[in-house]
């Protein structure tokens, strides 16, 4: 479990630097993501096929299974259609009084939705509270402290993942 925690900080780290930067989500950093998903389903599988153990490198069959694989796809599926059914809403509700910026954009949602692809049930709900809490404060602090107009929001997206992750439940 420490080497998936590792490189999923790795990779954390690399879409926060990146959003602060550019406030793009890059879609290679969601291919990387969906790809480690698949690299533990495929460690647990082959431990349990072949040395008939329920725990491979500290990662729990059935938490990395297809089974769990396909529940976290199909709730990933339905947080994706309801995030950006919101931002949409949203973001026809600000430019309909002349602001001319996104709330939520495209790739915080896809990236909301590689990152249900870890997480359980349960799971989710705390990381998108935790996204939501964390969103809130970075958005006071860089809208109101630094006066800039826009903020980035994969940083909460993803550590509030993180968090969720490690919790345990």
């Amino acid at each position: 479990m420490i080497i998936l925690l590792i490189l999923l900080a790795l990779i954390f780290a690399h879409i926060t630097y990146k959003d602060v930067k550019t406030r793009v989500i890059f879609r290679y950093d969601l291919f990387a993501l969906v790809l480690l998903r698949i690299v533990m389903l495929l460690v647990t599988w082959v431990g349990a096929e072949f040395f008939e153990s329920d725990a491979v490198l500290g990662l729990n069959a059935e938490q990395w299974s297809i089974r769990s694989l396909v529940m976290s796809a199909a709730v990933a599926i339905i947080v994706v259609a309801l995030l950006q059914t919101l931002a949409y809403v949203v973001n026809r509700l600000t430019n309909k009084y002349g602001e001319k910026e996104e709330s939520l954009g495209v790739g915080d949602v896809w990236l909301y939705g590689a990152c249900c692809l870890f997480l359980s049930v349960d799971q989710v709900f705390l990381m998108v509270l935790l996204s939501a809490l964390i969103g809130g404060v970075m958005a006071l602090y860089v809208k109101v402290i630094k006066k800039q107009r826009t903020f980035p929001f994969a940083p909460a997206i993803v550590w509030a993942t993180f968090v969720a992750l490690v919790l345990p439940l």
